[in-house]
């Protein structure tokens, strides 16, 4: 019983490194810490989504609003700017390839 134990531990410890490489993963934890009002960790939890996934708009979306918030204006406003910067970046690629 005891070999089993250590084996499920150790596919424990690989699902979790897994699911913290994963920035749509991240993305989720971020959603449900902001929605259950744990700002402070909804922003630990975006900016590690980020840090593994810059080219996805929402989550510049999301951390701007986490951001604002906190009041941290000066955050929020660059988050949006990189948002919005992808957003087009993202629509003149779709043009270019109509």
């Amino acid at each position: 019983q005891m070999g089993r134990e250590a084996e499920t531990n150790v596919y424990r410890a690989r699902v979790k490194k897994y699911r913290e490489s994963n920035p749509y993963y991240l993305y989720q934890m971020a959603m449900r810490a902001k929605g259950e009002g744990r700002w402070d960790e909804a922003t630990d939890w975006i900016i590690k989504a980020i840090s593994k996934q810059k080219a996805e708009e929402r989550f510049y979306r999301l951390a701007a609003e986490v951001y604002e918030h906190q009041q941290l204006f000066d955050q929020a406003k660059k988050m949006l700017n990189k948002a919005d910067a992808l957003a087009a970046q993202q629509s003149d690629q779709l043009q270019a390839s109509l």
